[in-house]
């Protein structure tokens, strides 16, 4: 079976194997024996995903506790394997007052496409082979008049009358509808912008002094970004550059010159703690803006029209301007940025909103490895410990292309 009719018959399962009332009307018409008057009365079918000839009536009997009828029916239907949407239609006639010969089942084709097939099984006897051709309609178009024959050969025929209404075209099963696919065996595009906040951070023994120093600069960009990626049933693969611009940071170098102290006021007896550590702050100019760019993975966990995706990205980065300054008053000791790697996870909850389209909010964290070249060669230390982590909120819109 195709695999987008066995995600579709997967998500009805886990939900509990509901039967959802369709969008099509089959109006049914009788003659009323005492006024002499044509009579309508509407049969309302209920469908589920096809993926088999045995068809199940758990559900259908729930909605019809009098019915009786066995749970599961065997059919003869076309072979509708590869079978984009192919769908199971149970309706009912009379209330069921005849058990399962008052079951009418029809099997459609292209179900979520502009065009439907309808099988029909015109004489009810769960072979569609012997009813002649099927019945192709589009959203709009005007009824088609059906003759059945629920009770065999010798039964007066009811003649039902089958459309598909365009203001209802859109409203398909399960809330799914030509213009609420998702992006499937398909390349999109896609855009994102963000918030985010985190910190710059080392630290390393001084040699010189003998004692610790420790740098911290915590920041806040935005970012902006696109991708192309190609979308499996289960997974998406693609490539990524996202524009980030840190438009806000505060730095703090401290660096112990001495052992802490503690010193006692000879009058009050209260002990000071004298830290001994020499703090700058904001002494030094970083590259406000950088690119990263690379590839990406996405997990893709269905649950009906919104998906879940444990994402990771990662590649280069790089910054713009391409170099580091640790003391602005010595604008002369600047170090080029090395293009480093860096790492991004997080988790999506994608949304589907339209043909093929999509828009998803994320929350992911981003580590980078910040080494300016020759910085920390320049500094007598050993010891070097760093970490530069930006956690950032996303939301972003994709389209399928082709």
């Amino acid at each position: 079976m195709h695999p987008r009719n066995t995600l579709l018959s997967v998500l009805f399962l886990l939900a509990g194997q509901l039967l959802f009332s369709q969008q099509i009307t089959i109006p049914q018409f009788y003659e009323d024996k005492i006024g002499n008057k044509s009579m309508e009365s509407n049969v309302e079918f209920y469908a589920y995903p096809y993926s088999s000839n045995k068809i199940d009536l758990r559900t259908f009997k729930k909605i019809y506790p009098t019915l009786q009828a066995p749970d599961y029916i065997t059919i003869q239907a076309p072979d509708l394997s590869t079978n984009e949407g192919a769908m199971v239609l149970l309706g009912l006639l009379d209330r069921g007052k005849d058990g399962a010969n008052s079951i009418i089942i029809w099997v459609a084709a292209d179900y979520f496409s502009r065009e439907v097939t309808f099988y029909v099984d015109r004489d009810m006897d769960r072979s569609y082979f012997n009813d002649g051709p099927a019945v192709t309609l589009k959203a709009g178009q005007r009824k088609q008049r059906v003759l059945i024959k629920p009770f065999g050969e010798n039964s007066l025929p009811r003649e039902l009358f089958l459309s598909v209404p365009r203001d209802q075209a859109r409203k398909m099963i399960g809330g799914v509808s030509p213009k609420k696919q998702k992006i499937t065996n398909q390349f999109a595009i896609g855009g994102h912008a963000g918030f985010g906040s985190g910190s710059l951070t080392y630290e390393y023994d001084n040699l010189d002094t003998g004692f610790p120093a420790w740098y911290t600069v915590n920041m806040t960009e935005k970012d902006f970004g696109v991708n192309l990626s190609y979308n499996f049933s289960k997974f998406i693969v693609g490539l990524n550059a996202t524009y980030q611009n840190i438009f806000y940071y505060t730095s703090y170098l401290n660096i112990r010159v001495d052992n802490p102290e503690i010193r006692i006021d000879p009058n009050s007896g209260r002990s000071i703690r004298i830290e001994n550590v020499s703090v700058n702050r904001n002494k030094d100019i970083h590259a406000k803006n950088r690119i990263q760019w690379g590839l990406s993975a996405a997990y893709r966990i269905h649950i009906g029209a919104v998906e879940i995706q444990p994402t990771i990205l990662g590649g280069v980065t790089t910054y713009l301007p391409s170099t580091y300054t640790p003391d602005f008053s010595f604008e002369e000791k600047a170090y080029d940025y090395s293009s480093g790697s860096f790492l991004e996870g997080g988790i999506r909850a994608e949304f589907t909103i339209g043909n093929g389209g999509a828009f998803f909010l994320g929350v992911h964290a981003n580590k980078t490895w910040w080494k300016p070249q020759g910085y920390f060669e320049s500094l007598n230390q050993e010891n070097l410990k760093t970490e530069f982590l930006i956690w950032k909120g996303l939301l972003g819109y994709r389209v399928a292309i082709f």
